[in-house]
């Protein structure tokens, strides 16, 4: 009990923040076990602006997208969260694929910072995200490509198929195909993203989700919190883990290095 009532405390004392970060780095589960953690409802920007649209024109994003091409829905994309989209007070947001171009997106952060809604951007090694969030998890999930299940929904968005098949044509592997749309990717978002408040970089480490959580959760309070004291405890219990974790994982490496060079 003693637990749950800091956590309150802690869920109480903390602003609104939102998750961003390019595809595969696990926006979406991070946001949702952040919202598990402390209690507190996750809004789905993504999932709200379909929802604006199709309200609005009867239509969904995608097609927007297919009819009148992506910059068009990224502007409409703008407009929605300028002025359609209301930020909830105490809450996760998870902001998915929001800003995947500059066309003006600093107005967009200009309002998150009037709202005093902070946010943390999750960078990790794009081998990472390939490896773990292009592979697996969903099992009935099939790839376009080769008919293999086992991959990840947005692992067959129109852009990362594209690319994916590009690649194959040209004697290339699937993820060459994906690391080439990544780094489209990362060009595009470079200004964006670096309107946010914060960046936790994961360093190429597959950390757990609830280890991401933990951490995002941790930052917002010691940049946020004028006094964490109370909270000491609980975050030199999550540091023990995230240590264990990082020992076990560094363990596994060297088994995999080891077995290389043998």
């Amino acid at each position: 009990m003693k637990n749950v009532s800091l956590m309150n405390e802690l869920n109480n004392e903390l602003p609104t923040f939102g998750v961003l970060g390019v595809p595969g780095t696990g926006k979406s589960t991070v946001s949702k076990k952040i919202g598990e953690i402390l209690g507190r409802e996750v809004v789905g920007v993504d999932a709200t602006l379909k929802q604006k649209t199709f309200e609005n024109r009867g239509v969904m994003p995608k097609d927007i997208i297919n009819n009148e091409g992506e910059l068009e829905w990224r502007k409409y994309e703008k407009e929605l969260l300028m002025n359609q989209f209301d930020i909830k007070e105490k809450s996760v947001l998870d902001f998915g694929g929001f800003g995947s171009y500059d066309i003006g997106y600093k107005e967009v952060f200009d309002k998150l910072k009037e709202n005093k809604v902070q946010t943390v951007f999750l960078n990790n090694d794009i081998a990472v995200s390939i490896n773990k969030h292009l592979k697996g998890y969903d099992p009935e999930s099939v790839n376009p490509i080769t008919g293999e299940k086992g991959y990840e929904n947005w692992a067959r968005r129109s852009g990362y198929v594209k690319d994916a098949k590009k690649a194959v044509e040209e004697g290339k592997t699937l993820e060459e195909g994906w690391l080439a749309r990544h780094m489209g990717t990362l060009k595009r978002v470079d200004f964006i993203y670096s309107k946010a408040n914060f960046t936790l970089d994961l360093n190429g480490i597959d950390w757990s989700v609830d280890a991401i959580a933990k951490k995002v959760i941790m930052m917002i309070a010691i940049n946020n919190l004028s006094k964490t004291e109370k909270y000491n405890a609980l975050f030199t219990s999550w540091k023990k883990d995230f240590d264990k974790e990082l020992q076990s994982q560094n363990i596994v490496n060297a088994l995999i290095e080891n077995s290389k060079q043998r």
